[in-house]
């Protein structure tokens, strides 16, 4: 006995160029992966350090190490944060109102927008 097996290809079946058809057809998008019984995705194709196996094993280092980078991060964000500009009330109106602004520590700066 033979079974049919339907291939859809949304890069195909939907104009990546055409964002109101995209719109459009997000629903029956959704209806089809409902559907589906499984999923391929095409990711482009392998350059060095940018593969999966590669960011496959960052990754695990990442899951090794993620307690202790936390645990600096989050000390290192929470003595960032308790600086006295972060404790002003107008610090909102400050970088939302000001055309450019650019956020100075020591000798780096970052522009904010």
């Amino acid at each position: 006995m033979r079974v049919s097996k339907n291939l859809w290809i949304d890069a195909i079946y939907i104009n990546q160029a055409d964002n109101a058809e995209k719109a459009k057809k997000v629903m029956s998008v959704s209806h089809i992966y409902e559907r589906a019984t499984k999923a391929h995705v095409w990711l482009g194709s392998a350059t060095e350090g940018n593969d999966i196996p590669s960011v496959f094993a960052l990754f695990q280092d990442w899951l090794f190490y993620k307690r202790r980078i936390f645990e600096m991060l989050g000390s290192s964000l929470t003595a960032f944060l308790m600086r006295p500009w972060f404790t002003r009330r107008w610090v909102l109106q400050e970088v939302t109102q000001t055309y450019a602004v650019t956020l100075h520590c020591g000798s780096f700066r970052l522009p904010w927008a």
